[in-house]
């Protein structure tokens, strides 16, 4: 079950800083290439299992996506605990950046910015 956000375009693949791919989402870029999070024109370390977790997000501008469909993105098995972990540090690490993780109860998780929609 997908859910779309009310504001869209909010994402955008733009060149980054040396001309690299990046995404954009609110106040955050990841430099797909290099597998970088820059919040607020800081960088952050994200390990490899958080940075997929949340381009998989980014890349699906605000629908929501099934725990099943996470799992795969990470490579993890089903029934596992390892997206609600990496969603509890990925909500941490990007906290003041315009951007949220919101829980889809019984369904997933999705992405949003704070001017995009409130939480539920």
């Amino acid at each position: 079950v997908k859910k779309k956000a009310g504001k869209s375009a909010v994402r955008k693949t733009t060149a980054g800083v040396s001309g690299l791919p990046a995404t954009s989402y609110g106040d955050m870029t990841l430099n797909i290439l290099h597998r970088q999070a820059i919040i607020g024109g800081r960088q952050f370390y994200l390990t490899p299992k958080e940075f997929s977790l949340l381009y998989y997000l980014m890349e699906r501008e605000g629908e929501t996506a099934s725990l099943d469909d996470l799992h795969k993105a990470i490579d993890a098995p089903p029934g596992d605990r390892s997206v609600n972990s990496l969603v509890y540090r990925l909500r941490r690490k990007l906290a003041g950046s315009g951007c949220a993780i919101v829980t889809e109860r019984g369904i997933g998780y999705r992405m949003i910015t704070a001017e995009g929609e409130e939480h539920r």
